[in-house]
């Protein structure tokens, strides 16, 4: 029987990248060009026989595991009447809902839709305790996001690429592609990781949490060697003179004794990535080495550094971000009639004080002369609070496993018991779920359809993308497109709704390109195209307040923040807390594979085999010394935490002696509800959602730890 193929982007990463489906009599039996395993098994979650794909209503105790199978109609009713009931009860800012930060971009989407269309100020981003620290550092210092995630570094045309606790192995296989292409073409690579990398001309194994003293020490090394980039500093930097006092405070020397990075490898390294040129950063340090409590320092100083020693928007450098021709995202439902809130509702949202960068309310407060404002999502760990004291009181999570992904599981799991109404969007039953009113069936990628923008990873030659994914499949069972499901409730709650349906949300996105989600799907490669533009700086200057990259930050200096970026130990170290070492003398840190992201893909059987069960890895001499093989069951222990978590010793001889690293987000979904052995060998069980925190960002602490381990 003929099969008929279909074109249409993966969302089982961030990369969205094209995948062939071939499909007979409506099902997809086979999929090929996948640039990685998680696309080339995609097929097996549509069909998968523990898929949630009904609306279900719990009929017992919160985790007991006892539903009853509803109609979308009762679903939704359900939800326009308890959701209105405790907005007018309570208020608007009693309801929560979190962004997730796995695949289907239409759920992160359906959050945002969520928020502003029920018109509550809390909106968490599961994001802030990963990638945003760094991406708002580029937008204080630069104007944009422009060293962080997909969009800055020009790997392809660049000479020297530097990775600062960024894995793309086995995170981003395009960027993976990009980088090697770089290196047949003869750059050179750096990576700065306290893991080994698969390959560098330079690694520094830096000690996790003093990335800010690494990065300062190589700016006093570009600064005092003269080799910055001395035409581009003087005419388009603010502060260089105020950033050259404070970095005379970290002499290599000095850096060496606080990183554990020797003295020459950070000269080393500074040299060769300022004079190698042009060079490029890509900074992940939430995903790789960062999630500490002075995380913001960090990537400020290492913006600051590529800022001064590398490229700046120029081919084989850091990208500035391309809007693609007006292609409206989720912040750009600001524009709609009605928004933002009425006045008094942000001054509610949690965090609004305390961190204005982020969740600040006053909208008339802006980052630049061109307008950029607060992040504006809720802080994580005071709505978090706000939940276990009953100020919040319902919660609604599309595709977010929040039970895995959040600090101290256990207190997690105990901060959904409270609330009083608890709705969950997924694809499968997870330990989040088990704890929901209503369980909602989430449609997949391949049964869906989204404008979704790509930047910087579809060849060497474009920057942006805009992407039509084609819907492959029709929803199996009754599942739902995220978006529908708040659109269809929000009617129900009397919101004045702009669009019918999903189609014209999409064409909504798309309207000031000037083009309809059709037009797209119709050309060959169902994407639009946008070339790179170099130094577009020069036109109207960088999205700051003075127009220029702020090597020293008006915005820090008006929000209260010390302007310059400055190192500051871990609170939790060998150094600040020198009695709590010894009983706890290794330092614990999370790593990704390119098998799973986060908590997703444990169930589908090809995945699995590859990578069955928690891994932690260490030193061999370390493991010797406690008795422990390679393959031993073995557990990792922390302060204030009477589990212990789970896992089979791997060894890794590069890794520093006093160094321990493990897989993040583990559950067992073959295991019993309704903690499916959540707790056995997820590290978050024995993560701190407690301060301190991240005092310009506000994140708490998920590496950087003190831990010891031992043989089961």
């Amino acid at each position: 029987m003929k099969a008929d193929t279909i074109l249409t982007f993966c969302q089982h990463c961030h990369m969205v990248c094209g995948i062939l489906c071939q499909v007979v009599n409506g099902k997809i039996t086979k999929i090929t060009k996948a640039p990685c395993i998680k696309g080339t098994y995609a097929l097996e979650l549509p069909y998968h026989p523990d898929r949630l794909l009904y609306p279900l209503k719990r009929k017992g105790e919160r985790g007991e595991g006892k539903w009853e199978r509803i109609s979308w109609d009762e679903a939704l009713d359900t939800m326009a009447s308890r959701f209105g009931e405790i907005k007018k009860e309570h208020g608007v800012e009693s309801i929560a809902t979190i962004r997730g930060c796995g695949h289907k971009i239409m759920a992160r989407m359906a959050t945002l839709l969520f928020g502003y269309l029920v018109g509550t100020p809390n909106v968490l981003d599961i994001n802030e305790e990963c990638s945003t620290p760094a991406a708002v550092m580029g937008m204080v210092t630069a104007g944009d996001w422009n060293i962080t995630d997909d969009t800055a570094p020009h790997f392809p045309h660049s000479k020297c690429i530097l990775l600062w606790g960024s894995n793309p192995r086995n995170c981003r296989p395009l960027q993976e592609r990009d980088i090697s292409l770089a290196k047949q073409r003869g750059a050179k690579l750096i990576v700065v990781d306290p893991r080994p990398p698969a390959r560098a001309d330079i690694w520094l194994r830096v000690r996790p949490g003093t990335d800010a003293a690494l990065a300062l020490g190589m700016i006093n090394v570009v600064i005092n060697e003269g080799i910055y980039n001395k035409e581009f500093v003087d005419k388009w930097c603010v502060g260089f003179e105020e950033l050259k006092e404070r970095v005379q405070q970290y002499p290599p020397q000095k850096v060496a004794d606080i990183t554990w990075v020797p003295e020459e490898k950070i000269i080393e390294a500074a040299r060769l990535f300022a004079t190698t040129r042009p060079s490029c950063l890509h900074l992940r340090l939430g995903a790789g080495g960062g999630m500490f409590d002075n995380v913001s320092q960090s990537a400020l100083a290492i913006t600051i550094f590529t800022a001064i020693a590398g490229d700046i928007d120029v081919k084989g450098g850091n990208l500035l971000l391309h809007y693609l021709g007006g292609f409206r995202h989720t912040r750009d439902l600001f524009e709609l009639p009605g928004f933002p809130f009425p006045p008094g509702v942000e001054e509610k949202r949690l965090g609004a004080k305390e961190f204005p960068l982020k969740a600040g309310a006053d909208r008339s407060v802006t980052w630049s002369t061109k307008g950029l404002k607060p992040y504006q999502v809720a802080d994580n760990a005071a709505c978090r609070q706000a939940m276990l004291d009953g100020d919040i009181k319902a919660f609604f999570i599309p595709g977010a496993n929040v039970v895995l992904g959040m600090a101290d599981s256990k207190q997690t799991w105990e901060m959904l018991k409270k609330l009083e109404f608890l709705v969950v969007v997924d694809l499968f039953m997870t330990p989040t779920a088990e704890l929901a009113d209503l369980v909602l069936p989430a449609a997949h990628f391949l049964e869906t359809e989204e404008p979704v923008r790509a930047f910087g990873d579809m060849g060497p030659d474009y920057n942006s993308y805009i992407l039509a994914p084609r819907k492959v499949i029709d929803p199996v069972g009754e599942c739902w497109d995220d978006r529908k499901i708040v659109l269809e409730l929000v009617k129900r709650m009397g919101v004045n709704v702009p669009w019918k349906n999903i189609e014209e949300l999409n064409d909504w996105q798309l309207e000031k390109v000037g083009v309809k989600y059709e037009d797209i799907l119709k050309k060959p490669d169902q994407m639009l195209a946008f070339p790179l533009l170099y130094k577009k700086y020069e036109e109207g200057g960088f999205n700051t307040p003075s127009g220029k990259i702020e090597l020293y930050s008006s915005i820090f200096k008006t929000m209260g923040y010390d302007p310059l970026p400055h190192y500051k130990e871990p609170s939790e170290s060998p150094i600040s807390t020198p009695e709590l070492a010894n009983d706890y003398p290794l330092i614990l840190i999370q790593h990704r594979d390119i098998v799973y992201i986060h908590s997703e893909f444990r169930q589908v059987p090809s995945l699995r085999k590859k990578r069955p069960e928690q891994l932690i890895e260490i030193n061999p001499e370390t493991a010797n010394a406690l008795g422990i093989k390679e393959g031993d069951e073995i557990y990792i222990e922390r302060p204030g935490f009477e589990d212990r978590v789970r896992g089979r010793a791997k060894f890794v001889s590069e890794l520093h002696p006093k160094v321990v690293s493990c897989l993040s987000h583990w559950w067992f979904p073959e295991k019993p509800g309704p903690e499916h052995g959540c707790f056995e060998s997820n590290i978050n069980t024995i993560t701190s959602a407690g301060p301190p925190h991240d005092p310009i960002w506000g994140n708490w602490r998920l590496r950087a730890l003190l831990c010891r381990v031992g043989k089961f």
